[in-house]
């Protein structure tokens, strides 16, 4: 059976080649993670370390964007998170937040693209991802620690502007 015959034309281009391609072109490193997902972490300027889960099918016109465990619920604060990520959600109109079944917050998008604009469309979406959760991230830990006696951890010293952080075994600046 011939491509054509399950549906992809062999003259469509590997979208996910030229995601990837497009971050090397630019200098951006990133990681293979399970699956077929690709892993780009940044550093950000509230939560120290966030991290973006690509999932590109190299014959689809479409992408998700996950950051997970941004933070765990406690199960005493899980309403006042949800009510968070309500709120957060009415704001967003193209991403979501929501609390995962492993009682973590997380945050992803879905986007649609065609061959002209893959790449780009996917990088500025992943960027547009990190900086919402990057916003939220005080508000979360409010939410999280509450009126309790706990502290949220202490904010990282915030950068010019957002730095790539790539995952590889351990984290390393870049």
């Amino acid at each position: 059976m011939t491509e054509e015959h399950e549906g992809r034309s062999p003259a469509l281009p590997d979208y996910r080649k030229l995601f990837t391609g497009y971050l090397e072109e630019n200098g951006i490193r990133y990681s293979e993670a399970e699956g077929d997902s690709i892993r780009i972490a940044f550093a950000g300027r509230e939560m120290k370390i966030i991290t973006v889960f690509a999932s590109i099918d190299g014959a689809e016109t479409s992408a998700r964007f996950c950051c997970w465990d941004i933070a765990h619920v406690r199960t005493e604060r899980r309403k006042a998170l949800l009510d968070l990520c309500n709120a957060l959600n009415r704001r967003l109109t193209w991403g979501k937040f929501f609390i995962d079944r492993d009682d973590a917050v997380s945050a992803k998008l879905e986007i649609a693209f065609t061959e002209k604009n893959c790449a780009n469309v996917c990088l500025s979406m992943v960027r547009n991802l990190v900086q919402s959760v990057d916003e939220a991230y005080p508000l979360i830990m409010t939410a999280l620690w509450g009126d309790s006696a706990a502290q949220p951890p202490e904010k990282s010293p915030a950068p010019e502007e957002p730095s790539l952080v790539i995952s590889c075994g351990t984290d390393m600046l870049q």
